[in-house]
């Protein structure tokens, strides 16, 4: 039950219960199954090339002595074990981000008496945890987290708790000296909202999402600005979820949540908003009838059960070298590419339609990374040839649901995806040509 046993049932899965429940009895009933289970293939070429290193984060629920401090007994990495389930306490660790000196940072999306951040040091394992004071008896929660220019690394607050909800505010913590600081938006802005994701601009601003609208904040004056959405309410709250920042400085987010399939811009010289409005996924609506057009349109489109024929924009990144947006559609798993001048938009279609996009981050090469949440997968797209290559996560139910890149001094790029389901953070490196031959020297 998505939220929870006082929630009622999804009007889509009420009306088509009886067509679910044959399906379901027929592919996993008692009887014999038509479907043919294959294995999946092993990597080759490229995707073999990828080295993982995972880090367990100590489970953190602070309440149960039992549990407290300790890993998952089933993370994931056990494939005979099948998927981790989120209730034996993995759920929480979101996005992360290293730092200048690769330690890895990462907000906690869960209820905790002393974590609404942590750090892990990268090499040797060391968990730090950062709590700002929030409900009562309890840390305020993280969501998302960007490593700054001024190389802070910054991250929502969100004081939230059973029956309570303060203001949220933006917080900041230097690395070097662990000094942690936060930020309240003047009256009359609102402050980052709803489920907040950030991100930095090509001119140092950080960008975070609000309620109805995006923030920016100057990590160097603490100045907030506001920028409001022009769409608000579609069937259903038009709030913003995935943030960007172009090199130009403007801000973008997404609203999926409510039907409304809506990128938008924020000019930051002008305040001028403009709307991107994504095409609807080709000939889906065409496959219903009118009862079942109508029963869709009572119900509404949220981020729990979406009209079929949705694109669901969600997560975003920019191009910090060319003049282009790009933003995973978490209800069609295809990739938009928006031009950030002329507003002009493509779709690109993963390998595979089964698969669920929900973040995505570009890098140097102008290569798009982009996590599949349902597949234990990350994908990468180069724009120059338009192909993909898919890289298999080393553990099941990873739940991945943001892509950070970093770049060590000595420029190697590494990935770092955060397993929400099961409390560890995997970083992602790919061994190059010279490295492969030296290992093949060397096992000679």
């Amino acid at each position: 039950m998505i939220g929870g046993i006082d929630q009622a049932p999804l009007p889509m899965l009420q009306y088509q219960q009886k067509e679910l429940a044959a399906y379901l009895a027929r592919m996993r009933g008692p009887g014999p199954s038509p479907m043919k289970i294959q294995p999946q293939q092993r990597p080759t070429g490229e995707a073999a090339r990828a080295v993982f290193t995972e880090y367990d984060v100590p489970v953190d629920w602070s309440w149960d002595q039992d549990v407290e401090g300790k890993v998952l007994s089933n993370n994931g990495s056990d494939w005979s074990l099948g998927n981790p389930s989120s209730l034996n306490g993995g759920r929480g660790v979101h996005d992360a981000q290293a730092d200048m000196d690769g330690n890895i940072w990462f907000s906690y999306n869960g209820v905790s008496r002393n974590r609404t951040i942590g750090r892990i040091n990268a090499v040797t394992g060391e968990l730090t945890n950062f709590g700002i004071p929030g409900a009562p008896g309890l840390a305020s929660m993280g969501h998302s987290l960007v490593l700054g220019p001024d190389a802070k690394i910054w991250f929502n607050v969100n004081p939230r708790g059973p029956d309570f909800q303060g203001a949220e505010l933006m917080g900041g913590v230097d690395p070097k000296t662990d000094k942690v600081e936060t930020y309240t938006p003047p009256k009359g802005t609102p402050a980052p909202g709803g489920a907040v994701t950030m991100e930095v601009d090509g001119k140092g601003f950080v960008w975070a999402s609000s309620e109805f609208g995006i923030d920016r904040f100057d990590t160097k004056t603490h100045d907030w600005k506001f920028f409001p959405s022009r769409t608000k309410i579609f069937e259903g709250v038009g709030a913003s979820y995935g943030v960007a920042g172009d090199r130009d400085g403007n801000g973008w987010w997404a609203q999926f949540y409510s039907g409304l399939d809506t990128v938008s811009k924020a000019d930051a010289a002008t305040g001028k908003v403009s709307e991107v409005k994504l095409a609807l996924v080709p000939g889906v609506k065409e496959l219903f009838g009118s009862e079942e057009l109508e029963m869709y349109k009572l119900a509404g489109s949220d981020q729990e059960a979406a009209y079929p024929w949705l694109q669901g924009p969600r997560r975003m990144g920019a191009d910090p070298n060319d003049d282009v947006l790009w933003a995973s559609c978490y209800w069609s798993g295809d990739i938009a590419r928006i031009d950030t001048h002329t507003l002009q938009f493509d779709l690109i279609h993963p390998p595979n339609q089964n698969l669920t996009s929900y973040a995505l981050a570009v890098d140097k090469s102008h290569q798009v990374w982009t996590s599949f949440m349902n597949g234990d997968q990350v994908g990468r797209y180069d724009p120059k040839s338009k192909a993909w290559t898919m890289f298999r996560l080393p553990s099941m139910g990873t739940d991945v649901r943001w892509v950070s890149l970093h770049y060590t001094p000595d420029g190697h790029e590494q990935i770092y995806l955060p397993y929400f389901t099961s409390s560890r953070i995997a970083r992602m490196t790919l061994r190059s040509d010279e490295e492969i031959q030296a290992l093949r020297e060397k096992a000679h």
